[in-house]
């Protein structure tokens, strides 16, 4: 038996000066720690035996443990949430991609003792970076795999916390504000685009709510469905308004039109979206066919008149229109100097990347929230390309498959963000890919991105991480 300087006894298999080490970088360094972090993670991060480390975190007063992982005191409620929802994505999700409703539903039906709602559930992983990825209106991926063991038997009072719903106190009054304000509308007035949203917004409370902060919440909250680009709406309409030839009209313009052409010609899904429907492919062909005939090749291109619900004497001559008027019109280069990325959404298009096997640009461009018609994320695709992350396809526009290389930058990426909570091109992870990027010059085998673009990227890049302050 010893006795800590604050007179606590314990008993413990491990040298003193061990664990008096591991108590003092707790108590110096907590604050510095990224918690709540896995018992083994930090083990293998301070160089020491898990039991060690469990050791050293009983005798602090600075951390505890909670369901296998360290956690900085007082423990509240996020920290909790957060590692059980860690779990819940690293036990049968390893590797998939889950929105936050799906993620509270599994949450509830697990852990009765917390009422936690969708809100609690977003916040919680936004608060924590270096547990939790956004992948844009997708959902959540993990970071970092979840502990490996449970720090406390069944019945023992070491895990028991109070849940609780976090009060409209101390949420972010703007967030509360936004996300109310824009339910009540979508509730008085149904399913809209941007600009409609934005003008309801402003009759109800004139300007102060900006247009920007509407976008941002629509996109990044689970409460609201969105059923095409630019199109938002509730999730208990989601059944009938996929059926209401109302709903449809509002992608009866150019702009939706081409945006479903450009996606389908990429390899995304008829489905990606809600409102992507047979019927509405439907819709489109006749639309087309009467008021915009130039874009009535492209999309006949891209669409299926076999899964119609129409009769078949309709079919066939859709069919036949198909065979003799389909010709894809949108195959353009990409906009060239391409842009400067952000290594933390390189990682988060990256996991897309990997959970669907491939990628094209208009599903990055879900994942980073720019918009169809800029094709800004070209400039991922042409970094991806060079690291070997991706095959590079015969044209951009097309769907490029992911590549061997994909998983160890995945994981040097992702090791680096749960370990700093962040990532830069100044940081290690970076400067790996901006090497990689500089043998991809060498072996010019880039496909359709080019020599002097790909130089380009990597003078921007590493000017970038040149001019970032180190911390």
């Amino acid at each position: 038996m010893r006795v800590t300087p604050h007179g606590a006894w314990y008993r413990c298999p491990y040298a003193e000066e061990e664990i008096d080490r591991l108590v003092r970088q707790f108590s110096a360094g907590a604050d510095q720690l990224l918690l709540p972090v896995p018992l083994d993670f930090l083990a293998s991060q301070l160089d020491a035996e898990v039991p060690a480390i469990e050791t050293a975190v009983r005798l602090t007063g600075e951390c505890r443990l909670f369901s296998g992982y360290v956690a900085r005191m007082p423990l509240g409620t996020r920290a909790p949430r957060a590692i059980r929802l860690h779990r819940i994505l690293s036990g049968g999700r390893v590797g998939e991609v889950a929105p936050a409703r799906q993620l509270l539903e599994l949450y509830r039906s697990e852990f009765a003792d917390d009422a936690c709602t969708l809100f609690d559930v977003e916040a919680t992983m936004s608060s924590f970076p270096h547990l939790f990825l956004r992948l844009g209106d997708l959902g959540w991926a993990r970071i970092g795999a979840a502990g490996s063991r449970k720090t406390a038997p069944e019945g023992s009072g070491e895990d028991e916390v109070g849940f609780h719903r976090w009060s409209d106190e101390r949420r972010s009054l703007n967030q509360a504000r936004n996300r109310e304000l824009l339910l009540q509308i979508l509730k008085e007035h149904g399913l809209g685009g941007i600009p409609k949203i934005a003008r309801l917004l402003t009759m109800k409370c004139g300007n102060q709510f900006s247009v920007a902060s509407a976008t941002a919440c629509l996109y990044s909250s689970g409460d609201f469905v969105h059923y095409a680009p630019g199109i938002y709406g509730l999730f208990d309409e989601t059944w009938h308004v996929c059926r209401d030839p109302e709903a449809r009209k509002l992608l009866l313009n150019r702009r939706a039109c081409i945006e479903y052409i450009l996606a389908r010609w990429a390899g995304e899904p008829a489905g990606a979206y809600p409102l992507w429907t047979p019927e509405m492919e439907v819709d489109w062909c006749e639309w087309a066919e009467s008021r915009a005939k130039p874009l009535l090749g492209s999309l006949l291109a891209v669409v299926d008149p076999s899964s119609w619900p129409i009769s078949e004497s309709y079919r066939n001559i859709w069919l036949w229109k198909k065979e003799c008027w389909e010709y894809y019109r949108f195959e353009t280069p990409p906009s060239y100097p391409l842009a400067e990325v952000p290594l933390i959404g390189l990682l988060a298009v990256l996991r897309c990347a990997r959970w669907r096997g491939g990628l094209n640009w208009v599903l990055a461009s879900r994942v980073t929230g720019d918009s169809i018609i800029r094709r800004a994320t070209a400039a991922y695709m042409a970094l991806l390309i060079g690291v070997e992350a991706i095959v590079p396809a015969a044209h951009w526009q097309r769907w490029h498959n992911v590549s061997p290389e994909a998983g160890a930058i995945d994981s040097m990426l992702s090791d680096e963000l749960h370990r700093k909570g962040s990532l830069g091109w100044d940081g290690a992870a970076g400067q790996d890919l901006l090497k990689r990027l500089e043998k991809s010059m060498d072996r010019r085998e880039t496909g359709w991105l080019s020599g002097p673009e790909l130089h380009r990227l990597i003078v921007n890049h590493t000017s970038k991480a040149a001019a970032t302050p180190s911390k």
